[in-house]
């Protein structure tokens, strides 16, 4: 319980660097580059403008900064919140605090922090979230950037002079948390799990913005005065109706319910909710696109250099904070570019072509790193995208082309849910006036290139990021189309009825549904689920001990995965020969070199007849200054292993580390 008590300050103090980073550092490049709206805006809606310019802005400066450091880098950064903090109320109406809304953000905050942090298993072992999937590299890139600057050290294949290549540029904001955070405790997992935190506030500062000024309620003829904040929390609390093929799997599967597939029935539509935990980089790179566009849309955008230059750098950030949505947003930027040139507004073309142009001079030296990224297979392919369980009905490529073809619009329709409907509705019923502004026309074209995208083309790195991600294009979309039909009572009608609210109530069935099994994943009750929660304190107090036994920059070595390691990356702050089968290959390492050393260091850990000159001549090839060995592995506790003839340098009931420097030269210690 202490350890999580620790784990929640953390977090929270981590959240209130973050936010004030972004939110102070936003707030210098919004008036210094004059981003439409800032200025007119009330300081609350302001603190929301400074949270989308901050994560538009400061990747790319922080990366160019970090090419010369991590204290160059967070010196920046610094002074940049510093100015902005003098710069956000000036001539700003004084914000009234609204006791409601701030009890919301608290449940965010509470919610979002005990979704992510471990927590006591009531067995004294300690249990992970499933999110800890992905912010093992969260954390990971976290302390690799804090050690190294940019582009960092892979963090997850270790190579002597070898750069991360990928997208990266997250994480020098959660980099730059955690070296100020340090002094207070802040480890980067902390960083990493705020910056979940503060996503879902971005998210939901960019759809007000979007939704203000796409004129979705003007096209829609909307009288209602009231405030809309309340129906943007409550549709970005929904998802699609993924619950129910997920639920029907599992039963025809004869699986336990809360082993449904609700997120991987089919290529995921991921809800808010889950992107801003599972994903921020991907949902902080749509944030920069459309703050992007929106900088440059008339009638406020238009025709000043400054937001050009704004719109350069969100563009060059998209890039490094994922490539993926990148790729979407440089395609819905030619379509754009396409529709000025026919337009003859020829000095608004000019404003979108020297943004891009400026992104790609900001963005040049990273793009580099790219190069020969992927190994052994091109990153993108063709496909139609569909559901993996069509294998079991045939292994015929003919017959699963023809399945998913025929199925990828019908589930669009299921994933979207109550946004499907909410759109059809309103291009129903405002037709050709949904399109009446830029805002308006980038949400049409937006749709369009993520849902054509998100349909034939997947990437092949590891899981298919580009098909689950892009379409946050078409979510933004959509829930602003919905959002419009439903103030103007459009929704609401008797013919509709009840369908809207049984749409919306399984939306939310679905996400309660998803936050439960991040929980239960690892509740198990089997020996080895067992064992892992229980050895998982033990694991956490041997890396503690090893931050003061080594120096920053040395190889610390648990055993590899067949799928992922954790411990490396959330509790150590060390490189490492291979972190897994899965992982390895995040940053550019091949596939091949991935398994071939995975396979090499496994015996280490468990092949009883690896004797210690085997185990030091392991260490050597791969520098590995210790050992972390778990009481999940073989060699833990046999009396035949090496590790019983070797005396280590950390022991307690689950974890033994052996310092290499100390191998060759140790006494033997007694079996027990």
């Amino acid at each position: 319980m202490h350890f999580t008590f620790l784990e929640v300050y953390g977090t929270l103090v981590a959240l209130v660097l973050f936010a004030t980073l972004l939110v102070c550092g936003g707030a210098f490049f919004a008036r210094v580059l004059n981003f439409p709206g800032f200025a007119e805006a009330r300081l609350a809606e302001r603190a929301g403008l400074s949270l989308l310019c901050g994560l538009t802005c400061l990747p790319i400066v922080l990366d160019l900064t970090g090419r010369l450091g991590p204290v160059p880098m967070t010196l920046v950064a610094t002074a940049s919140a510093l100015a902005g903090a003098a710069l956000l109320p000036i001539g700003a109406a004084p914000a009234r605090l609204n006791g409601r809304w701030l009890a919301a953000g608290g449940v965010w905050i509470a919610f979002a922090t005990l979704c992510l942090i471990d927590i006591p298993d009531g067995s004294g072992g300690l249990l992970h979230s499933h999110f800890v999937v992905d912010y093992v590299k969260h954390a990971a890139t976290t302390w690799s950037i804090a050690q190294s600057g940019t582009p960092p050290f892979d963090p997850l294949f270790h190579e002597p002079d070898r750069t991360a290549a990928y997208y990266y540029f997250f994480y020098t904001l959660t980099a730059v948390v955690s070296i100020v955070g340090a002094p207070l405790g802040i480890a980067a997992r902390h960083a990493a799990f705020a910056s979940g935190i503060v996503t879902g506030f971005a998210i939901l500062a960019l759809l007000y913005q979007v939704w203000r000024r796409s004129g979705c309620d003007e096209a829609a003829g909307v009288r209602d005065a009231r405030p809309a904040m309340p129906w943007i929390v409550a549709l970005m609390l929904a998802a699609g109706l993924d619950i129910i093929p997920g639920l029907a799997l599992a039963m025809l599967g004869n699986r336990p319910l809360i082993e449904a597939p609700i997120d991987g029935w089919t290529a995921q539509i991921t809800p808010w909710v889950a992107g801003s935990l599972w994903v921020p980089h991907h949902v902080a790179a749509l944030c920069a696109a459309f703050a992007g566009f929106l900088a440059l849309a008339r009638p406020a955008g238009g025709g000043d250099i400054r937001r050009a230059v704004f719109a350069g750098l969100a563009f060059a950030s998209c890039a490094g904070l994922s490539i993926y949505m990148a790729i979407g947003a440089a395609m819905i930027a030619a379509v754009l570019l396409a529709r000025l040139i026919a337009a003859a507004r020829y000095r608004d073309a000019a404003d979108l072509t020297i943004s891009g142009l400026i992104a790609g001079a900001l963005a040049a030296s990273w793009l580099l790193t790219l190069v020969g990224y992927g190994g052994e297979a091109q990153p993108l392919a063709l496909g139609i995208r569909g559901s993996k369980w069509f294998a079991v009905i045939s292994e015929d490529p003919r017959v699963l082309t023809a399945a998913r073809a025929i199925t990828f619009g019908p589930f669009y329709l299921v994933q979207f849910g109550i946004f499907a409907l909410g759109s059809y509705v309103f291009w129903r019923r405002a037709g050709r006036r949904g399109m009446a502004g830029d805002v308006g026309w980038l949400l049409v074209v937006a749709a369009a290139v993520s849902l054509v995208l998100g349909a034939f083309v997947r990437s092949t790195t590891y899981n298919n990021d580009l098909g689950w991600r892009i379409v946050m294009f078409a979510e933004a979309s959509m829930f602003v189309w919905t959002l419009s039909a439903i103030r103007a009572g459009w929704l609401g009608q008797p013919r509709l009825a009840p369908l809207p609210g049984i749409l919306l109530a399984l939306g939310y069935c679905t996400v309660a549904f998803g936050a439960v099994q991040s929980r239960v994943f690892y509740l198990a009750d089997t020996p080895t689920a067992r064992q892992d929660r229980a050895s998982l304190p033990d694991e956490i107090r041997g890396w503690t001990w090893l931050d003061g036994a080594l120096p920053t920059g040395s190889i610390v070595q648990e055993k590899p995965a067949d799928l992922r390691s954790f411990s490396y990356g959330l509790y150590g702050r060390f490189r490492t020969a291979v972190s897994d089968r899965a992982n390895g290959m995040l940053f550019g390492a091949p596939k091949t070199a991935v398994r071939a050393r995975v396979d090499d260091i496994r015996p280490i850990y468990d092949d009883p007849q690896a004797t210690l000159g085997q185990v030091l001549d392991i260490a050597s090839r791969y520098s590995i200054s210790a050992l972390v060995i778990n009481a999940r592995d073989a060699n833990f506790g046999d009396p035949r292993s090496w590790t019983a003839q070797a005396r280590p340098d950390f022991q307690n009931a689950h974890t033994k580390i052996f310092l290499v420097r100390n191998l060759g030269s140790a006494e033997p210690t007694a079996p027990k």
